[in-house]
C-alpha cells in the first residue's frame, strides 16, 4: 500500500495544475445496503446445503435469519481526476433460532470488517459522478471467518453539490445488491 501510495503521489504531481485540482480530493460517506446477499454470505458461514432455492433461509435454522442492514462508513482519497483509493468499515448484526430438535445452536452475531477500496470513475462533472469500485477485506472481526469475500460494485453514482452529496450503487458482496447512502467531500 505504501509503494501504491508513492507512486499514485507522483502521478498527482504531474496534474499538480491540472484539472484534478478542481476536484475535491477527500470524501466521507455513510452507505446503507440492503440484506439480500450479504445474507447470503452470512447462510454459507451456518449451513453447507444451501441451493438457489433455499437461498436466504438456511434449512437448519426456523425461517429466514433476522439481521441489521449492512452499515459502511467509508473514506476515500482522490489522487488523479479518475481514481480513488481509501478504505471502510463495515458492520452487521445477525440472528436466527435453530429448528427444534437439531443439532444447531440458536445464532446471535456480529461482524466488524476493516476494507481497502479502489475507486475508477469514468464520469466526473462538478454535480454527477459515476463510477466502479473494488472493495477488498483486510480484516474481518467474527469467530467463524478471517475473511470475506471482496465485493464489487458494477456501477455507482453520487450527485450533488460541492460538498453535501447522495450517492447509489448497484454491486455484488456484502455490502448488499444496492447501496445507498450521502457524504460530504471537502
Amino acid at each position: 500500500m505504501v509503494l501504491c501510495a508513492s507512486f499514485l503521489y507522483v502521478f498527482a504531481q504531474t496534474e499538480k495544475h491540472g484539472a484534478c485540482t478542481t476536484f475535491s480530493q477527500h470524501e466521507f460517506r455513510l452507505g446503507i445496503g440492503d440484506p439480500l446477499l450479504h445474507i447470503h454470505h452470512v447462510n454459507n458461514l451456518y449451513s453447507t446445503s444451501l441451493s438457489f432455492s433455499n437461498m436466504f433461509q438456511a434449512p437448519d435454522y426456523n425461517g429466514s435469519f433476522l439481521t441489521t442492514l449492512p452499515i459502511t462508513l467509508g473514506y476515500r482519497y482522490r489522487p488523479l481526476k479518475w481514481l480513488w483509493i481509501g478504505g471502510d468499515i463495515t458492520y452487521y448484526h445477525f440472528s436466527a433460532k435453530a429448528n427444534p430438535g437439531s443439532l444447531k445452536e440458536n445464532i446471535s452475531t456480529q461482524l466488524l470488517s476493516l476494507d481497502f477500496a479502489m475507486r475508477f470513475s469514468y464520469l466526473n462533472k462538478e454535480k454527477v459522478t459515476l463510477y466502479s469500485e473494488l472493495t477488498y477485506n483486510l480484516l474481518c472481526f467474527h469467530p467463524n471467518m478471517s475473511r470475506m469475500s471482496a465485493h464489487c460494485t458494477l456501477i455507482g453514482v453520487t450527485a450533488g453539490g460541492r460538498h453535501w452529496f447522495g450517492s447509489a450503487e448497484l454491486g455484488y458482496g456484502y455490502k448488499g445488491l444496492l447501496n445507498i447512502g450521502f457524504g460530504y467531500r471537502l
